[in-house]
C-alpha cells in the first residue's frame, strides 16, 4: 500500500487486519435465554434471546481469553468471530499516516 508515494504496508491482507485493527465482533447463539454477564475486555453490541453480539478490544484482552469466559459463563450453541471489513482497516492505515481515505 502506497501513501503520498511512499510504501507505508507490504504484506499480507491478514496481517494487515492484524496490524491496524485491534477489535473483533463476537457473535454468540446461546443455548439458553441470555442474561448479561460482565466479561472484562468485551463490549455488549446488542443482547437479544438467545442471543450475544460483543466486540472484544485485542488490546485489553486476548480473544482466547475472552472466549475461555465466554464458554465458562453461558451454554454456547453456536460461536462466530469476526474481522473487521477491508474497507475499514484501509481507512485505519489511511487515518495513521495521516491522511484519510476520503481525501485520496
Amino acid at each position: 500500500m502506497i501513501n503520498h508515494g511512499a510504501l507505508v504496508f507490504d504484506d499480507t491482507v491478514a496481517e494487515l487486519k492484524r496490524s491496524y485493527l485491534r477489535r473483533k465482533v463476537i457473535d454468540l447463539k446461546l443455548a439458553d435465554e441470555s442474561i448479561s454477564v460482565g466479561l472484562a475486555g468485551a463490549t455488549f453490541l446488542d443482547a437479544a434471546p438467545y442471543r450475544l453480539r460483543l466486540e472484544v478490544d485485542l488490546d485489553r484482552q486476548p480473544i482466547e481469553q475472552l472466549i475461555a469466559q465466554i464458554v465458562a459463563s453461558y451454554r454456547v450453541a453456536d460461536l462466530t468471530v469476526e474481522e473487521p471489513p477491508l474497507d475499514e482497516v484501509i481507512a485505519a492505515i489511511y487515518r495513521a499516516t495521516g491522511r484519510t481515505a476520503a481525501s485520496r
